[in-house]
C-alpha cells in the first residue's frame, strides 16, 4: 500500500501558490502527513564568473544572505497563516536552479508526494506546466500533483 507520509509543496510565495494552501492543507491533515513546504531562490549569477576577477562582486554575498534571509521569514509567516492546524511541518529555504532544487529536497527528505501549481499560457503549448513543472514531473521520483490554482473551485 501507498502511504503519504511526507508532502513537499514548493512556493514562489506569490498569489497563486497561496491559492493552493487549502488543498495541500486538506490533503495533508487527510493523509496525517507532515508538509515540507520550501522556497526556492535561484542564483542569480554564476558561481563561476563570481569565483574570477572578471567582475567584482563585493556585496554579492551580503545580498544573497539578506534575501534568503527576508524569503525565510516570508516563508514561515505563510506557513504559521495557511496550515496553523498542522502540527507537523517544516520550512526551507533551498538555493540554485529551481527545478532541481525541488527534485533535490525531495530525494533527502524522502518525499511521498510533490504538490506544484501549474498555469497553462494559451498558445504556448510546450510550456503547458512551465519549465520548473515540467522538469520536477519528469524527473521526480515520487508522485507529482499539479493543479492550476486559478480553475479550482472555491
Amino acid at each position: 500500500m501507498f502511504h503519504i507520509e511526507r508532502i513537499l509543496f514548493p512556493t514562489d510565495l506569490s498569489d497563486a501558490t497561496a491559492r493552493l494552501a487549502p488543498l495541500v492543507k486538506q490533503i495533508a491533515e487527510l493523509f496525517h502527513s507532515e508538509l515540507h513546504v520550501i522556497s526556492v531562490v535561484a542564483n542569480p549569477i554564476s558561481k563561476d564568473i563570481i569565483s574570477h576577477d572578471l567582475v567584482e562582486f563585493p556585496d554579492f554575498h551580503e545580498y544573497q544572505k539578506e534575501l534568503i534571509d527576508a524569503l525565510g521569514k516570508k516563508l514561515t509567516s505563510f506557513v504559521q497563516n495557511s496550515f496553523p492546524e498542522l502540527k507537523n511541518k517544516k520550512t526551507s529555504i533551498v538555493t540554485g536552479d529551481p527545478a532541481e532544487g525541488i527534485l533535490k529536497y525531495a530525494k533527502n527528505n524522502s518525499i511521498d508526494l510533490i504538490i506544484m501549481g501549474s498555469i497553462t499560457k494559451p498558445g504556448l503549448a510546450e510550456k503547458i506546466f512551465g519549465g520548473t513543472v515540467y522538469k520536477v514531473m519528469a524527473n521526480a521520483t515520487c508522485p507529482v500533483m499539479t493543479v492550476n490554482p486559478f480553475k479550482m473551485k472555491e
